[in-house]
């Protein structure tokens, strides 16, 4: 799958990702992060937190709790409708607002929630990457660019991908687990073999793959497919894209 080919990139060539699984999210959440050597992450200082709206609160405690205990003197919530805003160049996006908290962070990790997506497959970490920005009303570039533009001008330390209780086609799937890696490219791609997907079909992992090339994952925990789980197929975002079809703008909110 997914060993980095720019400098740019914001993925080493071997990535750790794990799945965890529980009595609850919480214990979920701790053994996806041990298992993916979440606490090898220098925590000290201002660690900020992007997290995609529908994410378990009690992933977020979670993490919370696990960051200041490890030493992180102030853990912040990134609010997508921050008004206290700092501009970036974000390349391909251009010069992008975005919540301070975020831009200041020394740690900046993004939690997710898997739900399936008609035009891009699936959301993720690549697309909560996006939830700290100041939303214009139309981008000047497609969805998965500002994705990659966002992660490569403000670099992710790790990122967490709660399918606790995600959703796929059919509506909301208990699948009682909770994803985590270094490398949010490299955990959506485990996130698509979890659900007995071609990661690559994703425009947004495509692009990831197109720009930083393959990197090799060390998975670990249970990596048998979701079941029952239904996808949106690559036709249905086929014709999506064509007739132009996606939800809001900033999907991940």
């Amino acid at each position: 799958m997914p060993a980095s080919a720019s400098p740019a990139a914001p993925q080493t060539p071997v990535a750790e990702v794990a799945v965890g699984t529980g009595e609850d999210s919480g214990q979920a959440l701790r053994r996806a992060l041990d298992a993916a050597a979440f606490l090898a992450t220098p925590l000290t200082g201002h660690v900020a937190l992007a997290v995609a709206s529908g994410v378990d609160a009690e992933v977020v405690a979670g993490l919370r709790s696990i960051a200041e205990h490890a030493g992180a003197a102030r853990v912040d919530v990134v609010a997508a409708a921050a008004t206290d805003l700092a501009e970036i160049d974000a390349g391909p996006l251009g010069h992008v607002a975005v919540a301070r908290t975020w831009h200041d962070a020394d740690v900046r990790i993004v939690v997710a929630h898997l739900r399936t997506h008609a035009r891009w497959l699936y959301l993720g970490a690549l697309t909560t990457a996006l939830v700290p920005a100041h939303a214009p009303r139309r981008l000047p570039v497609a969805v998965p660019v500002a994705c990659r533009a966002m992660v490569e001008a403000l670099p992710v330390a790790f990122a967490v991908t709660d399918a606790w209780q995600a959703q796929d086609r059919s509506g909301r799937r208990d699948t009682r687990t909770v994803l985590a890696g270094r490398d949010p490219f490299a955990l959506d791609w485990l996130t698509g073999e979890k659900m007995d997907l071609d990661p690559a079909l994703s425009p947004v992992v495509r692009e990831g793959l197109l720009r930083w090339d393959r990197v090799r994952l060390l998975r670990r925990g249970n990596l048998t497919p979701f079941d029952p789980w239904r996808n949106v197929t690559p036709l249905q975002a086929v014709l999506a894209d064509v007739t132009g079809r996606e939800e809001p703008l900033w999907t991940t909110r």
